[in-house]
């Protein structure tokens, strides 16, 4: 997972599809430590555009939903969850797939901290990314997400 620090390790990773190695590896075993070195990895690809079109093809999204929601999984894993949904949301064409009840839940409770306040940057991140989205604009607007915006927002007139 380090060498995806690198951009140039990173572009060769994706052009040997590296990726699907790595999918193959967490969703066949169910191992606590190779999940996590498999989501290190592709926490790593995500921040390269061609891995925000190709991850969520592979079926990404929903096994981070799982992961997140699950009371097995870490805060470690929780947490590169939503590095990798951060990632994600810098593309524009995820937006619609970002914006599933499950996937909005999953923003929500972490933009909320209800389960641990180190969420809450990440998540507000996450919803600032889908608000640029000037296509799904009355989507957000009439989610729970906005309503998240709207409480962590203060001016004159709030403070």
């Amino acid at each position: 997972s380090n060498m995806t620090g690198d951009p140039a390790a990173r572009a060769w990773m994706i052009q040997q599809q590296t990726y699907r190695t790595v999918w193959q590896h967490m969703t066949e075993n169910r191992n606590i430590r190779v999940m996590q070195y498999s989501l290190a990895i592709l926490r790593g690809l995500a921040v390269e555009p061609e891995a925000q079109d190709i991850l969520p093809r592979l079926g990404l999204v929903p096994h981070l939903v799982g992961i997140f929601t699950s009371s097995q999984a870490t805060g470690f894993l929780k947490t590169m969850v939503l590095d990798i949904l951060l990632h994600l949301s810098f593309k524009h064409s995820n937006a619609a797939m970002m914006l599933q009840p499950n996937v909005m839940a999953v923003i929500e409770r972490a933009a909320k901290g209800d389960e641990n306040q180190e969420y809450v940057p990440v998540g507000v991140a996450i919803i600032a990314n889908l608000c640029e989205n000037i296509e799904h604009h009355d989507t957000i607007i009439s989610s729970p997400l906005f309503e998240i915006v709207q409480s962590l927002v203060q001016n004159d007139n709030t403070a």
